[in-house]
């Protein structure tokens, strides 16, 4: 029994391109898979012999090794090592170090002896050290093969007389069921043993066929010859077919067997189905028997036909003796003939093959339409087809009537082909659909074809158009104006492969695809302002249509510029004076309102409106389109009341522009103090000055509201200023709350407005005097609830009524 051996006691040193796993070098010798055949035990790569190399690390000693075959599930099928462990108290005196094995010897067995079946093992080297280091070498695949190669080699007849009279001068050696083999020798030998003509092949091996020739291609003489078959697989295993009995004559024999056809197919289709065998022979009297016998290619007899008298014809239709359609293939009709001397001279017809199977094709086009437009694009169609070999194909492309237009013959190898779309004569063909087929009989009169394949040729132009439902819109979720609808439209709809529309800029910058689709192309889509999924800024887009036909057309086309427009009108406001004084002095009685709105659309409608300082409209303007650029105001409301003094109004602009945004812009229009002219005197009203509820303290409230106190009271000092020669009646005035009780509202009158009254008064004439208004010119007065400028009972305006009156009268 072969064994795992140690050949050498140390490893090699000294490792070149080792492809080690680990810190220990350890190399397996070989890259390429090694073939054994261990069964035959014939000395042929019997076993795997494998140099192992390993370089122990400096200062350590290896104490393991481990030698492994397994096979392809990683099963271990062999293995050998050897471990050194250090344990009792003599361990120091024994043997330190292992040596691994440095060759490999492997005989195809496994532990047990037994040998191991057919497939694909993997041999490994591991080693350790006493420092814990490990290496493992490159694993080596190992293919045991106890296979050897196979054929099947067979003469149908081994008579041949190659002597050029057409009959039987080649000699046909069957090789089937083949293994596919590196090497394969084929060798015909004379009875010496010698060999007269030698064959090669690569793979598997087909059938030899001997013309009578030696390798220098002399003829060869008559006589008996062998013809031998031989084979080496890489593991090592030969194997060796022969047949004997080839007989090579140079005259022609006295008898002949001739055939009508040399294919035929007994499918009962009419055609080719029998064929006819046609003995003769040189001398026919005394003629006591003939014999023919159908053989197969491994030589066996399947059908026999037997007379005494040789006949014209004999019709073989194929059938076995018991009727049975033969299986396809090729036959050897051979004729025996009895003479009454003796004499059994014989002969074989040609070859005869049985074919009931139609020649099949397949045929297929890159594309079914196509336009020979000459742009470039799709002007031609492939056609590609495959189908039986060694028989004549013939390819007709018919037009919609069923004529042909254009016949293509493949007479050897079946091609594809590029189609122009022209006929036989070069001019291009009318738009429509043409059918292909491709068709075949082969020479046993079986007849095929593909199925048919229809291209379309189309030359028509492609023209295509997109529009859009409107030139703006604010694609901002308002629900207003958001959508574009886009129409689309094709003046050829069918054929179309693709389609796609797109956003471009003025600069033709594609942004992106909206909508993308194959096949019909819709009536519509609607576009919500962005490109790729991403909102557009806004500015002027077109969208594009771009089609691309199955035939190779390509169409184009733009749709007006849409303006996309997400922002409300830009307001620019303004207004003169800083300080609106309406008391009809000829300074400052008119305010000058300037307006300035842009937007990319048209403005649709806009308003400006004045609010008193508690939110209430005053008055205002509006209008549809452009707004004039200037509003002069008066200061008086809707209904010809006048601004209140040093109280602060609010503008407030709207402006929507044609697709609905919207904006806004305010401003505050500061009122000075009025000074109004009644008959000889002068009267200033002042509805601003805020106290805490129910005193007379302007100083003690929020921060925002005691500083505009302070700023009225200012501003209305410098006012008196003006007048230093008038005499200054400071009057209080207040609101009631019980104006709807009579009873009430005169109680509330005497014991609570008056006083109050009375106290604000005299609390503004000391503040005036602080500012620098002469205290002797100014005297207080208070009314109370008794002379209101709005109805107690007007809540939104009733706040005018809780003021300070200044009387000027001229001393």
């Amino acid at each position: 029994m072969k064994q795992l051996l140690i050949l050498l006691s140390v490893a090699v040193v000294g490792l070149t391109g080792c492809a080690t796993v680990g810190e220990i070098p350890v190399d397996v010798a070989g890259d390429e898979p090694v073939y054994i055949s261990p069964a035959n035990a014939d000395g042929v790569q019997d076993s795997v012999s494998l140099p192992i190399s390993v370089v122990p690390l400096d200062r350590t000693r290896l104490t393991s090794y481990a030698v492994l075959v397994s096979d392809t599930r990683g099963t271990v099928v062999r293995s050998a090592e050897e471990r050194i462990e250090r344990r009792g108290l003599f361990a120091r005196f024994r043997r330190q170090s292992v040596e691994p094995p440095a060759v490999l010897l492997w005989d195809g067995r496994d532990q047990a002896g037994r040998l191991v079946p057919d497939g694909e093992y993997l041999l490994s080297v591991t080693v350790s050290d006493n420092r814990g280091n490990t290496g493992s070498g490159p694993e080596r695949r190992v293919i045991v093969d106890n296979t050897p190669p196979r054929a099947d080699v067979a003469l149908a007849f081994p008579v041949f007389t190659p002597n050029g009279d057409g009959i039987l001068d080649t000699l046909t050696i069957f090789q089937r069921d083949a293994s596919p083999e590196d090497r394969w020798a084929g060798a015909v030998v004379d009875e010496s043993g010698r060999t007269v003509r030698s064959f090669t092949w690569a793979g598997i091996p087909p059938d030899a066929v001997w013309d009578g020739t030696r390798d220098d291609r002399s003829a060869a003489p008559e006589g008996s010859y062998s013809y031998v078959l031989t084979s080496t697989d890489r593991a090592g295993n030969s194997a060796s077919f022969r047949v004997d009995g080839i007989v090579l004559e140079r005259q022609p024999r006295s008898v002949r067997l001739d055939v009508d056809l040399r294919a035929f197919s007994p499918n009962g289709d009419g055609v080719q189905d029998v064929v006819t065998l046609r003995p003769s022979a040189v001398v026919r009297d005394n003629v006591t028997g003939w014999r023919i016998e159908i053989r197969d290619v491994r030589g066996r007899t399947v059908r026999t036909f037997a007379g005494t008298t040789l006949p014209e014809s004999v019709v073989f239709d194929g059938a076995d003796e018991r009727g049975t359609v033969l299986p396809d293939g090729q036959y050897r009709a051979v004729l025996t003939v009895s003479y009454a001397g003796g004499q059994r001279p014989e002969t074989a017809s040609p070859i005869i093959t049985l074919n009931t199977q139609p020649p099949r094709a397949t045929v297929s086009v890159a594309r079914t339409r196509f336009s020979p437009d000459g742009d470039g694009r799709r002007d031609t169609v492939e056609v590609f087809q495959s189908g039986t070999a060694d028989v004549a194909w013939v390819g007709r492309l018919t037009n919609q009537a069923g004529a042909t237009v254009l016949t293509e013959r493949w007479e050897d190898e079946l091609r594809s082909f590029v189609w122009d779309g022209t006929d036989a004569t070069g001019r291009i063909l009318p738009d429509g659909t043409y059918t292909y087929v491709l068709s075949s009989t082969d020479p046993a009169g079986n007849a095929g074809a593909s199925r048919p394949v229809r291209i379309v040729l189309d030359t028509r132009p492609t023209p295509i158009a997109i529009a859009v439902d409107r030139t703006r819109f604010s694609p901002n979720g308002d629900g207003l104006e958001d959508i574009v609808r886009v129409a689309l439209s094709a003046s050829i709809p069918d054929g179309i492969e693709s389609w796609r529309v797109s956003v471009v800029t003025a600069a033709d910058r594609n942004l992106g695809v909206i909508a993308t689709g194959a096949g019909d192309l819709p009536a519509g889509i609607d576009w919500d302002g962005s490109a790729a999924g991403v909102p557009l800024a806004d500015g002027q887009y077109a969208l594009e249509l771009y089609i691309e036909y199955e035939k190779g057309n390509v169409s184009t086309a733009l749709s007006p510029f849409v303006r996309v427009d997400t922002e409300g009108p830009t307001i620019a406001l303004r207004t003169q004076p800083a300080l609106f004084s309406p008391d009809d002095d000829g300074v400052d009685d008119t305010l000058t309102i300037t307006l300035g709105i842009r937007d990319p659309s048209p403005i649709l409608r806009w308003d400006a409106t004045v609010y008193d300082p508690q939110g209430a409209r005053f008055i205002g303007w509006a209008g549809t389109g452009t707004p004039p650029a200037t509003i002069r105001w008066n200061g008086l409301s809707d209904t010809g009341e006048l601004v209140q003094s040093a109280e602060d109004y609010r503008l407030v602009v709207n402006a929507v522009d044609a697709v609905y945004n919207a904006s806004v812009a305010d401003t505050v229009i500061p009122i000075d103090i009025l000074v109004i002219r009644e008959g000889d005197r002068l009267r200033i009203r002042i509805s601003s000055i805020y106290f805490v509820p129910f005193t007379a303290d302007y100083t003690n409230l929020e921060p925002d509201q005691a500083a505009r106190n302070l700023q009225t009271l200012d501003r209305l000092a410098v006012v008196l200023a003006k007048y230093p020669q008038h005499s200054i009646s400071v009057e209080g005035h207040a609101v009631s709350l019980l104006w709807y009780d009579r009873v009430r509202a005169a109680r509330e009158q005497e014991e609570v407005l008056l006083p109050l009254s009375i106290a604000r008064a005299e609390a503004i004439r000391t503040a005036l005097a602080q500012r620098g208004v002469a205290a002797t010119r100014m005297r207080t007065t208070g009314y109370g609830g008794s002379i209101p400028v709005v109805p107690h009972s007007d809540e939104a305006n009733r706040w005018k009524n809780r003021r300070v009156e200044f009387v000027l009268q001229r001393r």
